[in-house]
């Protein structure tokens, strides 16, 4: 449902970056919340995967906290370039994950493979988040720099 309203949602600019940034948090503590009682700690492989998810989803509650408390006004159009940017790292992320996990496969390192599931998990994640905000940041120009011509 959230990715329905995320998708459909005709808000302006600044709301549609606080319900994205709203939308990152709950990935980062559905995440974390997800990982209590489901980890084997005697399964190398499922630990490193978990540890990887932490860490990256600390990181994601910390930005996205962080562009909470911040009153600024935004600004769409260096957003949109910011993300879009950050899709394209998130690519690499992806593949660098697949890497990860394709030489823990043949080193028979399960560390390796958990850390490439979780890099590949959250770069999945992050391309579709980065790609969705780029796209409504990106839209929400034309209509910003229209409102500035119309007389109220």
């Amino acid at each position: 449902m959230l990715v329905f309203f995320c998708m459909f949602a005709q808000a302006n600019p600044e709301v549609e970056f606080r319900n994205g940034m709203w939308a990152l948090n709950g990935w980062a503590v559905g995440n974390m919340s997800g990982m209590v009682g489901t980890i084997d700690l005697e399964d190398p492989q499922s630990q490193a995967f978990y540890q990887m998810n932490a860490g990256w989803n600390v990181v994601n509650a910390g930005l996205a906290s962080f562009a909470l408390l911040d009153n600024k006004p935004i600004r769409p159009k260096k957003l949109a370039k910011i993300f879009w940017i950050n899709a394209a790292l998130d690519v690499l992320y992806i593949a660098g994950g697949a890497a990860l996990r394709h030489q823990g496969l043949e080193k028979n390192n399960p560390q390796w493979v958990g850390w490439g599931d979780s890099i590949i998990l959250q770069g999945g994640f992050l391309l579709t988040f980065d790609s969705l905000m780029g796209w409504r940041m990106q839209r929400s120009q034309p209509i910003a720099y229209a409102e500035r011509f119309i007389d109220p």
